[in-house]
């Protein structure tokens, strides 16, 4: 009964993109310029930890067969990576601030002719930021979420419901980096029960379960 109540809020309130930025989007946003500093510092001292994509679980096979989509998790579902973290502290200072907002928070890296092709989100009581870190021909590299086309730059974010259709690409002559964060949606005060609830339910579902080992046997 409870999850029919969420699901049935969750179409009435449904939409692909034009969703206001919340103090979560604001206070990362306010902090691009660190955090582009320390993912920089990062590539620049180490750059170790990236995994490609489909190393997390099978439901991404089909995302990454040209083995040119890695990514650097910095915490799932209220699990942090401590090795990871502590080369970011501005970041792990706004995990701390909003671990109770946030689900999923890690790097994207897609090489030069990378194309994610267009796929969907299961979780509906989510909205997705995409922040630019490191986009040196933003206009080559593209993300197109349902009918609209974003060519994202450096510290400019776009925030979506990835449960749409979405796809992206990079045609350029560099890796594009974005930094990707997954925030519970806002409802009224019923619904955000109601949705943390099933947070935690998708948490320790047996998908999520999967993703957390793999991530710390990698």
């Amino acid at each position: 009964m409870l999850k029919q109540l969420l699901n049935k809020e969750n179409r009435k309130r449904r939409k692909p993109y034009g969703h206001h930025a919340t103090d979560v989007v604001l206070d990362f946003q306010d902090s691009m310029s660190p955090i582009i500093k320390e993912w920089k510092d990062f590539q620049n001292v180490t750059n170790v930890g990236a995994i490609q994509i489909d190393e997390l679980s099978e439901e991404q096979i089909h995302l990454n067969k040209d083995k040119k989509w890695k990514a650097l998790f910095l915490f799932v579902y209220g699990e942090p990576n401590p090795t990871i973290l502590a080369q970011f502290p501005e970041i792990s200072k706004l995990i701390r601030r909003w671990k109770d907002e946030i689900t999923v928070v890690f790097f994207s890296i897609m090489e030069p002719g990378k194309h994610i092709p267009p796929h969907e989100g299961n979780n509906h009581g989510v909205l997705r930021m995409q922040f630019g870190i490191d986009i040196p021909e933003p206009e080559k590299t593209g993300l197109k979420v349902s009918d609209k086309v974003i060519n994202l730059r450096n510290q400019e974010v776009f925030i979506f419901d990835d449960t749409f259709t979405h796809e992206a690409w990079n045609n350029s002559s560099f890796s594009r980096t974005v930094l990707i964060i997954d925030i519970r949606k806002k409802y009224s005060y019923f619904y955000n029960i109601l949705n943390k609830i099933d947070q935690n339910r998708i948490r320790n579902s047996d998908y999520v379960q999967t993703v957390l080992k793999n991530l710390k046997t990698i």
